[in-house]
């Protein structure tokens, strides 16, 4: 179960997506360097690997689908390379209504290869120095979906909003009994851009928005990639 401490006011933040179709990405960083909040690159642009965990029924996945009003995401990430040494943490991202949170856990490095286990992922995992209501909680988990995309990331003058762009998005299924050759393969074609703040940031929030040629939307890449990989 997950610590109610974890859903403090103050460390919470809104999350505002806009889906991008039939756009360059040249033209749409042209759009967010030209915004009257005078965003700027906040970090070098650099390539995210997801390895997306759920329980054997995708009870995680089911809450988003239904719209639940309480869910989270559990999800180990690394940047860089896909394959070889990793040095991953592992996420967990909570959203109750409108609000949002995240957690990170450094992970003990192992070597990700296409042949590795689902259970020795779990294992090294578990065996790192995490707490012990995720561990508990991860051990009904295996992973189901790994995905891999291109981000940019900005942030406004005033320090008060950021912006992350992804785009190339893959998505591979897992094979729970190992031998994962990633072969089921999806490449999303849209590029998603998100807008990250602070409650006490809410109100000035629209004007991200209206500088942006772009219409706000529900997006969530774990939803995308479990529906074209799995069904």
């Amino acid at each position: 179960m997950i610590p109610s401490s974890l859903l403090d006011l103050k460390k919470g933040r809104y999350e505002r997506k806009f889906v991008v179709t039939n756009n360059s990405i040249h033209r749409i960083l042209h759009d967010i360097k030209m915004h009257s909040l005078l965003f700027k690159e906040a970090h070098p642009k650099r390539i995210v690997n997801n390895i997306y965990f759920d329980s054997a029924e995708l009870t995680n996945y089911d809450s988003h689908v239904q719209g639940s009003q309480y869910r989270f995401k559990l999800r180990l990430r690394w940047y860089g390379e896909l394959f070889g040494r990793i040095s991953p943490v592992l996420e967990i991202k909570i959203k109750h209504n409108d609000l949002s949170w995240k957690y990170h856990y450094k992970i003990d490095s192992f070597v990700f290869e296409k042949s590795i286990k689902s259970k020795d992922i779990l294992k090294f995992v578990v065996n790192s120095k995490i707490p012990s209501w995720l561990k508990e909680m991860i051990k009904s988990y295996h992973p189901v979906l790994l995905n891999r995309y291109s981000r940019y990331y900005f942030i406004s003058f005033n320090k008060k909003y950021r912006l992350t762009l992804d785009y190339d998005m893959e998505f591979y299924n897992f094979n729970k009994n190992g031998n994962n050759e990633f072969l089921k393969k999806y490449r999303e074609n849209s590029i998603i851009i998100e807008c990250k703040f602070s409650p006490e940031n809410f109100l000035g929030s629209g004007d991200v928005g209206l500088g942006l040629p772009f219409r706000m939307s529900a997006s969530s890449k774990y939803l995308k990639g479990i529906d074209e990989v799995y069904f």
